[in-house]
């Protein structure tokens, strides 16, 4: 309690931190993990020892768990640890043994290499040898079980809860509820305010909010920035009123967060969430390279972010000049597609295309699989298939690119010279009246698609071509522009070339009575084309950990490195608009092939209940990655992928490290006390000590007599413990070294 009244009042003294959090030991939030990269190491410990227990000292076993934010536990060395998919540390002097099994992460075997040699600098001085025992070691692993056997403690070590369930990991959220907080009382001052899906706008900056998103993740507490005081002051007891109102786990993390400076994982749970923009008036630049960065991957500065079109411009290259591929899918074949009709594309259907580079440069090849509106799923399951299989023939050189019709981006539209034509399959072509929408794109592309002739098909921002077995009609929204009016002349020549010079041209709200009962009775219609698109967040990495049960786990990685990357694993990037699948090189065909169903288990289990149908999604393989992937990682060339050979290097390196450490050599400290003047225990435990005296080693001064009667440990044995351990018999018998030397007298010269 004492902790917890003392940072509250270091919160008041700085009148309400941005984010103020209660953490729990193995519970901790994604928010305070973030500060310790290298990982958090749980000790032996407590605030009070008596020497009696503190002497006690056997072998530590460290079981480490995670991936890129890592908990590192202290348990009892035993064999019931030793499972294929754990890797521990046993810290016995002079040697630290590193085990890993068969089935762990490469990712995490490097982070235990780099914990082992953490325990080793800082906790042996570095006079410690590390051996690294792989499970696939026989010969190394039955010699590490014999080290196991018969190990005996005196001590009264808990053995912590191993479960990491909430280590970033990706759980079903059929429930994300907000909750506006406007008292004590849960159930009269804490009513639900929404439900997932939430959006921006759900947050009043007068209010305060409570985020419950289930009972292993961390429930957030927001307060706008116009609360009173006395919300900010009691958000954390409200959280953990409503924690047990819920009958939520004691151990569950609560954090308080003030309006602009949320976290990740908070902003993760809506589904429309926008980052503050300057004032429009002190917009003075255009977009550059420089501000889109700091717009995107910063998190302190607030320039002002492009629309997303502005995006897909740069996000795959266009300088593709030979010629597009065209299949339709046939079932599980494929049927090519003439030249003289390639762009013209069919609602029912699915097709392939297939965007060469001249160069044949790695990852240049734009694989396309688009999906009919009104196609068949088997159709539809059918083409992502058959693209990834066409990948593979040509040895993973290509990105593959889901399109979804109606919802082209403008490097697709290049690869068919910027104009397609879409026939619906529901409009015969034996019918009398047929009506086309011609509609601009970005970039200039021209869009046509067939729609039902009826009024509830015009919209004002399109062009309309209407034929009839009279005549023929363009019809001219008022928000039309000049590209479109010019392409529906020429449209006619494509479609009936016998109408290509007579036709009547009809504006909006100026239509002839032949026109208007073509279209039966009269409805509305829209003004715009509303195509609902997600902004683009700050990139997240996603790792795919499939288990024995065949369900797999999705693990955040947090920012992208490319020493994450291993290539028996599959990754997401998360731009919140698009998702760009990675694939190692030793991911098998099978698995390939799952990995759509993968990117809809992730959407469906996460908080922010995103639509598989509006997110671009995109597959990669290892050494094909295109710019826009690569440029999310800062950097990228020169550097190594993570995996086997990282790992073997990593090994390698610890045994020339070994090679250089004389295990011999004299500890540090033990014969220091030589040449020291002693003085009684009881002397040294005073603040006001001799002059003579190192107060940082009090220990110093004691006769080896006097050593083992007071610490219960010999001079030579103590020594040999770790760093933390003789930090805690020193400080169970109250020779601990003060942070500031005591104060003494100073003489005044006369």
């Amino acid at each position: 309690m004492k902790c917890e009244e003392k940072a509250n009042e270091l919160d008041r003294i700085l009148s309400g931190a941005h984010i103020f959090s209660r953490e729990v030991e193995q519970r901790e939030s994604m928010c305070f993990m973030h500060l310790f990269p290298d990982g958090v190491i749980y000790i032996e410990g407590r605030h009070k020892t008596n020497p009696e227990k503190a002497a006690t000292y056997g072998k530590k076993m460290y079981m480490v768990t995670g991936v890129k934010f890592t908990r590192t536990n202290c348990i009892y060395p035993s064999k019931e640890y030793l499972t294929s998919d754990s890797s521990l540390i046993l810290d016995g002097f002079p040697r630290i043994y590193v085990w890993i099994g068969k089935t762990c992460g490469y990712v995490r075997r490097i982070k235990t290499m780099q914990i082992a040699k953490r325990i080793r600098n800082w906790q042996r001085n570095g006079k410690c040898h590390i051996v690294v025992i792989d499970e696939k070691d026989i010969g190394l692993h039955q010699a590490f079980m014999k080290k196991l056997d018969g190990i005996s403690f005196k001590g009264d070590i808990v053995v912590k809860n191993m479960a990491d369930a909430s280590e970033g990991h990706h759980q079903k959220h059929s429930i994300v509820v907000l909750h506006r907080v406007s008292g004590d009382s849960v159930l009269y001052d804490m009513p639900e305010a929404a439900q997932r899906p939430l959006k921006h706008c759900y947050l009043v900056k007068k209010d305060s909010y409570l985020l419950d998103w289930g009972p292993t993740n961390t429930l957030y507490v927001w307060v706008g920035r116009e609360v009173a005081k006395d919300d900010i002051t009691k958000a954390i007891t409200r959280g953990l009123a409503f924690r047990e109102h819920h009958r939520y786990t004691g151990s569950m993390a609560i954090c308080r967060i003030k309006e602009d400076h949320e976290p990740q994982e908070f902003k993760s749970c809506f589904c429309d969430w926008r980052e503050k923009l300057v004032d429009e008036n002190s917009v003075t630049k255009s977009y550059n390279v420089g501000i889109i960065g700091r717009a995107l991957f910063s998190t302190h500065d607030k320039w002002p972010i492009p629309k997303l079109e502005e995006h897909w411009k740069d996000d795959y290259s266009t300088d593709n000049n030979g010629p597009a591929e065209v299949w339709r899918v046939a079932g599980e074949l494929l049927a090519p597609i003439t030249q003289d009709q390639k762009g013209i594309f069919n609602n029912g259907n699915c097709y392939i295309i297939l965007s060469r580079s001249e160069d044949d440069e790695v990852g240049n090849h734009l694989l396309y699989y688009w999906l009919g509106s009104k196609s068949r799923n088997e159709d539809k399951r059918n083409a992502v298939i058959l693209a990834l299989q066409m990948d593979e023939a040509l040895h993973h050189k290509c990105t593959v690119i889901r399109i979804l019709d109606g919802s082209e981006q403008s490097h697709f539209m290049s690869t068919l010279q910027n104009s397609m034509v879409v026939y619906d399959v529901e409009c015969s072509p034996e019918r009398d009246d047929q009506m086309f929408c011609v509609r601009e794109l970005q970039n200039g592309g021209i869009r046509v698609h067939q729609v039902s002739p009826v009024w509830t098909s015009l919209n004002s921002s399109g062009v309309f071509v209407l034929i009839t077995p009279q005549t023929c009609y363009l019809w001219y929204g008022k928000f039309s522009g000049g590209a479109e009016r010019e392409y529906s002349k020429q449209l006619l020549s494509f479609l009936y070339p016998s109408l290509r010079y007579s036709y009547e041209v009809i504006t909006e709200d100026k239509e002839l009575p032949s026109f208007a009962s073509a279209l039966g009775a009269r409805h509305g219609y829209p003004q715009d084309f509303n195509t609902k698109t997600y902004e683009r967040r700050s990139p997240k990495l996603v790792c795919y950990d499939p288990d024995m049960k065949g369900t797999g786990k999705f693990i955040d990685m947090g920012r992208c490195a490319k020493e994450d990357l291993t290539e028996d694993r599959i990754y997401i990037l998360d731009t919140f608009d698009q998702m760009i699948v990675w694939m190692g090189d030793h991911i098998s065909v099978e698995s390939r092939l799952s990995t759509p169903y993968i990117t809809e288990k992730y959407l469906t289990d996460e908080p922010a209940a995103r639509s598989i149908n509006g997110v671009t999604l995109c597959f990669v393989s290892q050494r094909a990655e295109p710019s826009s992937f690569t440029r999310h990682f800062g950097f990228w060339d020169g550097f190594p992928y993570g995996g086997k050979d990282v790992y073997e290097q990593a090994r390698k390196r610890l045994r020339q490290e070994n090679a250089k450490i004389d295990l011999g050599e004299e500890i540090e400290g033990t014969s220091a006390h030589i040449g020291t003047t002693k003085y009684p225990f009881q002397t040294l435990r005073r603040d006001d000590l001799p002059e003579d005296v190192n107060y940082m080693h009090r220990e110093y001064h004691l006769t080896n007599k006097q050593f083992k009667e007071v610490l219960l440990i010999s001079r030579g044995d103590f020594y040999k413990l770790p760093t933390w351990k003789r930090c805690q018999i020193l400080k169970s018998s109250k020779l601990m070294f003060r942070q500031h030397p005591p104060y003494r007298q100073l003489e005044i010269p006369s």
